[in-house]
């Protein structure tokens, strides 16, 4: 017994327990006819048979009695081999519109409730990922079962139940695709979330390295600097690191950080050629510049991590729909 999710509600069901609604009628009509016919033939020998026994045997050598009980064996044997053939075939088709049903309603589900939500989930990742955000620790996942009933069903009986063949491996590839996807996108997440969290765990060490040298350069300036309060180094340093405590400290707002307080520090580092002349601008400037190079790498991987699964998303739309073209194209019934 399988579950299987409908309606997000899981339920069992066997695969034998498909009901099958056919008129066989034509076909029964057709074997009743036959045997009435052969009982008809039967009778009519029989009463041939009857008549010549009271005159001469039919062959010579054989007896009337002996001629009717060969040819009734005869006739008995060869409507027990149709009707056996004719019952064989009524079982044959009945299984083939069985397994037909059977993958006709798996594929019902991977096309009106999987592959609308798994490409939601993929595109909505996607739009959502920011480097404060950070990748989420596990990719988006949709529970079904129905890729693996379908891959599982035995091949030649699949293929024998279905007149279109080239239709029907079509939509078994992009079954198959997509079951597959699944697993390259787990790959995938597993490998952006690493490489991720090497980039971040290098970022909090060079920030810790960065905000010692912020402190450095005020305490330097308030020992080595008179009226330090009125000035501009001073003061700008100093209200970057007040911004930072008030502001972005404890909060996911690395972005903030980049923005509001690390590029304007360098520019005017730069600007007041600090970088070269202070002992301690030279260490902010020196970290700044490997904070920097960490936060735009770091920041380019979220793009293309946003970007590949847009992508993904994209590929269970288009193997969505070339199921969909297929299925059309076949008479489930």
């Amino acid at each position: 017994m399988d579950t299987i999710i409908i309606n997000n509600k899981p339920r069992l069901m066997k695969m034998d327990s498909i009901k099958v609604n056919a008129d066989y009628s034509v076909i029964a009509n057709g074997l009743d006819s036959l045997r009435i016919q052969n009982k008809s033939n039967f009778n009519d020998l029989r009463q041939t048979i009857l008549v010549s026994q009271q005159k001469d045997d039919l062959l010579t050598f054989v007896s009337n009695d002996a001629l009717f009980t060969t040819v009734s064996t005869i006739l008995v044997f060869s409507l027990g081999i149709i009707s056996n053939v004719i019952i064989k075939e009524i079982g044959k088709y009945k299984q083939k519109k069985k397994i037909r049903e059977f993958v006709k309603h798996h594929l019902d589900n991977i096309i009106t409730s999987f592959a609308p939500r798994i490409k939601f989930a993929y595109s909505d990742l996607a739009n959502n990922t920011t480097i404060d955000s950070g990748i989420r620790l596990t990719p988006p996942k949709i529970l079904s079962n129905d890729f693996r009933r379908i891959l599982h069903i035995d091949s030649k009986e699949l293929f024998d139940s279905v007149k279109m063949k080239m239709e029907l491996s079509n939509i078994v590839s992009q079954v198959d695709f997509i079951d597959n996807l699944i697993s390259d996108v787990q790959s995938y997440h597993n490998h952006a979330l690493n490489e991720s969290k090497k980039y971040r765990e290098q970022l909090v060490d060079v920030f810790k390295q960065y905000q010692d040298a912020l402190a450095q350069f005020v305490d330097y300036e308030r020992q080595n600097t008179k009226d330090y309060e009125t000035s501009t180094h001073y003061i700008t340093i100093n209200d970057s690191i007040i911004k930072f405590y008030n502001e972005i400290s404890g909060k996911r707002e690395l972005q903030k950080f980049y923005d509001e307080i690390l590029r304007p520090n360098q520019k005017y580092l730069v600007s007041s050629n600090l970088f070269r002349t202070h002992k301690f601008g030279k260490e902010i400037a020196e970290k700044g510049k490997d904070l920097s190079h960490l936060f735009i790498d770091l920041n380019n991987l979220i793009n293309e991590f946003k970007e590949q699964y847009l992508e993904f998303s994209e590929l269970i739309d288009n193997a969505t729909n070339s199921m969909k073209s297929n299925i059309d194209k076949i008479n489930w019934r």
